[in-house]
């Protein structure tokens, strides 16, 4: 009987069991709960999401620092490149699922301390230590995706969507720097570089930005998420209008939309440069139909 034989195999030594947990693989699971929850309606996703969240800056961040691994209660060695990247890609996922500030704010930071700890500071592209981690006769730079993509093409595809966010140019020339580097590689090889083929699209295919001001706790406003969620936007950056001045001088995108009348107010913009404000679902499809790459010269 099966019983028998599992409690025969109960009389063995147990092989070992390597269940610690990856602060690079958890960003990677919070970007597709979030994306599943926004996608598929489903709130139990974004509940893990959350929680995954609150665990990766809590438990797996420690004095400031993340860290790679944790185990047993400890959290241990300092977080790699793809780490960082990672967890700051499934924060700005979790953002725009749930449009709570906090996780802008902590994805903002995160990257702050990427590109100051991991960015080559004689050149384009990242190194996959940290300046202060442990010194070897070169610092490793893993340029290539494969089963998983590598640190410096998940890290150039953040900080594009943070620069298109912000309008900070230092982020996205760095991004683009990243990019040019492995231009050739890409050209050759597109499936090792699928990653930074991604990134390449969001920079040559113009994002969009919408921007959702007023009560979006309503009907109304679920409206027009499920629109956006309706169809494939892979260039869409969906953002919430701040109070929060200090959150409005960092991110420009969510600047100065203010709700027009007791509804909610619909703001579609490329490159700041924004098309008259909605308030109504059909008008926002009316806009989004339209797609990226508007003549904004002739507006």
């Amino acid at each position: 009987a099966i019983s028998d034989l599992y409690s025969a195999r109960e009389e063995r030594e147990h092989p070992g069991r390597d269940d610690k947990s990856l602060a690079g693989w958890n960003g990677m699971a919070l970007r597709a709960f979030a994306e599943g929850a926004r996608i598929l309606d489903r709130p139990d996703y974004l509940a893990v999401a959350v929680a995954n969240a609150e665990f990766l800056l809590t438990t797996q961040r420690s004095r400031g620092r993340l860290y790679r691994t944790y185990k047993d209660g400890q959290a241990k060695v300092p977080a790699f490149l793809e780490d960082f990247a990672n967890v700051i890609d499934g924060l700005l996922t979790l953002y725009q699922a749930t449009l709570d500030e906090r996780w802008l704010n902590e994805a903002l930071d995160l990257a702050d301390v990427m590109v100051a700890a991991f960015g080559n500071p004689n050149g384009p592209g990242f190194f996959d230590t940290s300046a202060s981690a442990e010194q070897l006769v070169a610092r490793p730079r893993d340029w290539q995706d494969g089963a998983l993509p590598c640190g410096s093409s998940v890290a150039a595809d953040v900080l594009m969507r943070i620069g298109a966010m912000t309008g900070n140019p230092v982020l996205t020339d760095r991004a683009v720097g990243v990019l040019e580097s492995v231009a050739g590689m890409m050209k050759d090889m597109p499936f090792g570089f699928g990653r930074y083929v991604a990134a390449l699209d969001f920079h040559l295919s113009g994002a969009q930005e919408l921007v959702l001001s007023g009560d979006l706790a309503s009907p109304q406003a679920r409206e027009m998420l499920d629109l956006v969620w309706s169809e494939y936007r892979p260039n869409l950056l969906l953002g919430k209008a701040t109070a929060d001045a200090a959150l409005a001088e960092r991110v420009q995108m969510l600047a100065d939309r203010p709700a027009r009348g007791s509804g909610v107010t619909a703001y579609l913009c490329e490159q700041f440069h924004c098309l008259p404000p909605v308030s109504s679902t059909e008008d926002l499809a009316g806009l989004l139909s339209r797609n990226a790459g508007m003549a904004w010269s002739e507006i």
